[in-house]
């Protein structure tokens, strides 16, 4: 954010906050005991995941529902014609996890929620 603030383009560009995804969004493409055992696993203070090779803390739940929140929220400003385009700059990046489990350093998969989202269809 940083290089962006000090870009030479940096005033024809809006950056908008984005939104935390519900976990009933996270649930169109994961088990939902899969999201309701990540949340449980970082309020009470996280572990190391063999399956990520990384650590989630007591940060990573609501840093996942903000990372594909950014995503939705773009996808949702852009479907009601606010923005022509847009770029969703976001960690952790989503494409590694699968229905029940984190992989790579992803918990929630973005994508796919983006494309079941019932903003897609406006």
């Amino acid at each position: 954010m940083d290089a962006v603030a000090e870009a030479q383009w940096r005033d024809a560009v809006e950056i908008v906050t984005a939104r935390q995804a519900l976990p009933e969004e996270i649930s169109l493409v994961h088990d939902s005991r899969y999201v309701n055992a990540m949340r449980r696993l970082c309020d009470a203070g996280g572990a190391y995941l063999t399956e990520m090779e990384a650590n989630v803390g007591s940060d990573s739940y609501p840093a996942a529902l903000y990372s594909v929140g950014c995503g939705l929220t773009l996808a949702e400003r852009i479907m009601a014609g606010d923005y022509k385009i847009g770029f969703a700059p976001t960690r952790p990046p989503g494409h590694h996890s699968v229905l029940n489990r984190p992989r790579g350093s992803c918990i929630f998969k973005k994508i796919p929620i983006l494309r079941k989202s019932p903003q897609r269809s406006r």
